[in-house]
């Protein structure tokens, strides 16, 4: 979502508020800022990740939570 007030839109700078979530991972980001007017140059990135690159990050993370839940469920038998 990106939000921005409308009379600021054609103003030399422009407040805006950018959420992102992606709840199948558990992410939530939000940016606030301002966009300052200019010519509009855009230009695709040098690389983008793949949908496999995206799987392969999702595994890490469900990995790294598992050993995070054993390191405490450990700690929480030794105490």
């Amino acid at each position: 979502m990106l939000g921005f007030s409308t009379d600021a839109l054609f103003s030399k700078t422009t407040p805006i508020h950018v959420l992102l979530t992606i709840p199948d991972h558990n992410v939530h980001i939000q940016l606030t800022g301002t966009v300052t007017s200019a010519k509009t140059v855009l230009s695709p990135p040098a690389s983008r990740m793949s949908d496999e690159d995206i799987a392969t990050l999702a595994q890490i993370r469900q990995s790294i939570e598992s050993v995070w839940k054993m390191i405490q469920s450990a700690a929480q038998t030794t105490n």
